[in-house]
């Protein structure tokens, strides 16, 4: 896994051919353990049209945990993978890996 993440970290982000989901896709083919949510979280760019029986209010992560964000409770719209204390997460301008208290000044609802 850590492989992977150090790979993809700087990959430049692109809206359409490399984004959040097209991230966590490639980050789940490693580790084919992860939840199931994400099939479903790379088929679609609105997760507000789907209903995610098994999303939990974060409160601690453990490392494979899928992390979807948002500004608001029924509008996460980004998705990220934490490893090592960190979320490793694809925005412009690239992928990168910030701490959770600095995704929480961004995106103030997580759930896993």
């Amino acid at each position: 896994m850590i492989d992977k993440i150090n790979q993809l970290i700087g990959k430049p982000y692109n809206k359409e051919t490399f984004n959040c989901y097209h991230l966590v896709q490639e980050l789940v083919e490693c580790a084919p353990d992860y939840d199931s949510v994400v099939s479903r979280l790379t088929q679609t760019r609105h997760l507000n049209e789907d209903v995610y029986d098994n999303l939990e209010d974060v409160t601690e992560f453990k490392d494979g945990d899928i992390v979807l964000l948002g500004r608001e409770l029924k509008k996460l719209h980004h998705a990220g993978v934490y490893h090592s204390g960190l979320i490793i997460h694809a925005e412009t301008p690239s992928v990168r890996a910030e701490t959770v208290k600095d995704m929480l000044r961004l995106y103030p609802v997580m759930r896993d």
